[in-house]
């Protein structure tokens, strides 16, 4: 990573780069407009909750790798395969447990916190006990996006298509169940196969990203754009287009700022994305207490 960081300017990293931006591009378009429905359902924290979910999914995946459980080969290298089927697994049971099962309120946010803690703990404690070099796994859990491969890349262009499409497809019945639920079933909707449908989306989408770029990230172009989007959009039409070029812009300031100050470029964006709805959110109050 040091030696791209170390060349003359962006043009000359570039060929180290452009398979890493174009992932950023496609994770902080798509995740946004999932984030969306989370900030709808009031659900925010199970959008902070779930990265780290799929972070400890990853570190059990090398840990199973490396004790040969599960069939795999004892003492492998790591297969990256294995890590993200790990996120995914971990991820959907902890997304559709929370989602479907959690009662609504303040118990169920008290549920969600013991579950960050629970699992931010467990990454720890499945890394320390891995038998593999832990530096390469801390390096997998913040999201080496800068590794990304043009295969990679390639299977995130045809995998968040396929989310954004049925995102975009069935907008009006995840809407609907975000705002009315009582709406929805009386007009005689499948509430239940609705909501898993919509958390198997939208859990494997978010193990793709988190594995990509780490969870700190992942919940940042999760939520943070769709906030953002929610303090100037005046209708559902605005605030999609408006969340995913926020999360796009989020995606590109974190590689500059990666590439100018030697940064994770991951984490680099959940700052300027947090920074960003901050000023913004005060611009926006000052403005109102101002003008009215």
């Amino acid at each position: 990573m040091m030696e791209f960081l170390q060349l003359e300017d962006l043009r000359a990293a570039w060929p180290y780069l452009r398979h890493g931006v174009g992932m950023a591009l496609i994770i902080g378009a798509v995740c946004p407009l999932i984030g969306i429905y989370f900030v709808l359902r009031r659900i925010v924290f199970i959008g902070v909750a779930i990265p780290q979910v799929s972070s400890a999914g990853i570190a059990f995946a090398f840990l199973s790798q490396g004790m040969g459980w599960f069939g795999l080969l004892p003492g492998a290298t790591p297969h990256m395969g294995v890590a993200l089927t790990g996120s995914i697994v971990f991820t959907l049971i902890a997304l559709l447990s929370m989602g479907l099962l959690l009662p609504r309120g303040g118990q169920a946010e008290a549920v969600i916190g013991l579950v960050f803690v629970a699992v931010s703990g467990l990454s720890l404690v499945l890394i320390a006990n891995a038998p593999v070099a832990e530096a390469g796994l801390l390096n997998m859990l913040k999201g080496e996006i800068v590794a990304v491969t043009a295969v990679d890349l390639i299977q995130a262009v045809v995998f968040f298509g396929l989310v954004g499409g049925l995102l975009l497809v069935f907008n009006k019945d995840f809407l609907l169940l975000a705002f009315d639920r009582d709406l929805a079933v009386t007009m005689g909707k499948a509430v239940a196969a609705w909501d898993v449908f919509f958390f198997i989306l939208a859990g494997v989408a978010v193990s793709v990203a988190v594995f990509n770029v780490g969870p700190i990230a992942g919940f940042a172009f999760l939520i943070v754009p769709p906030l953002i989007g929610l303090l100037f959009s005046r209708n559902m039409v605005m605030l999609f287009p408006l969340s995913a070029a926020v999360g796009i812009v989020g995606s590109l300031a974190g590689f500059f700022l990666a590439f100018r100050f030697d940064l994770p470029a991951g984490p680099a964006g959940a700052v300027f994305l947090g920074a960003t709805y901050a000023v913004l959110a005060g611009v926006k109050i000052l403005a109102l207490r101002c003008f009215r």
